[in-house]
């Protein structure tokens, strides 16, 4: 083994990087077993790298769980990660020896829908002849 690849397998951080299509201005944290599922917690905060692009690192690997199991969240349960049918997501899971953990995040969910309100039906008034009709 050179000295290079040596170096990496001590190497005691572990990286993640997270891709989203739906980025918004609000924080991503990362949530799991490391900290209690605690939500918002600045320890756990991604470093924002570009549009869609977010960082964290565990500077200690070894201090983990031998299994992550972890979440992505903006803040609350409510603006928690979502699988590509918009659906919530069973937690995800990654054992604590890798080096590295690329996760991609397709939707979000927005308040307490798992679809995005600007979908939702606008209803307008358009006779109120025909209300009066219904009633």
């Amino acid at each position: 083994m050179d000295t290079h690849q040596e170096q990496a397998a001590d190497k005691p951080t572990l990286a993640v990087s997270l891709t989203t299509h739906e980025d918004s201005n609000l924080p991503v944290y990362l949530a799991g077993n490391f900290n209690g599922w605690k939500l918002s917690d600045d320890r756990y905060r991604m470093n924002k790298k570009g549009e869609g692009y977010y960082f964290y690192e565990f500077t200690n690997r070894h201090a983990l769980p031998p299994l992550l199991e972890y979440k992505y969240n903006r803040g609350t349960w409510e603006t928690v990660e979502l699988d590509m049918s918009g659906h919530e997501r069973h937690n995800r899971l990654a054992p604590a020896t890798q080096h590295r953990i690329k996760d991609t995040v397709p939707k979000w969910k927005q308040g307490m829908l798992e679809y995005n309100p600007a979908f939702l039906p606008s209803i307008q008034i358009i006779s109120e002849a025909f209300l009066r009709f219904l009633n």
